[in-house]
């Protein structure tokens, strides 16, 4: 969605190519050790509104590192 977007809007384009660019040249595991505590915060969130939680270490930050790896590629 963020690309079809982009494609007609010239600012949004290149926001989007600057971050994803960015996120790329930043090593996976520095990515995944950013990721970790702000996982923390976010499930200490959904526990204290929702009354659940989820794991930070995993298979969530490991799945949201390739997402935005991936995402420099498809844009």
């Amino acid at each position: 969605p963020l690309a079809i977007l982009a494609r007609n809007h010239a600012v949004i384009r290149g926001v989007l190519l600057g971050l994803a660019s960015v996120v790329q040249t930043v090593p996976g595991l520095a990515l995944l050790a950013l990721f970790y505590p702000l996982l923390l915060a976010i499930a200490s969130l959904t526990l204290r509104w929702f009354g659940f939680d989820f794991s930070a270490f995993g298979f969530l930050p490991a799945m949201l590192a390739l997402a935005l790896y991936s995402m420099l590629p498809v844009l």
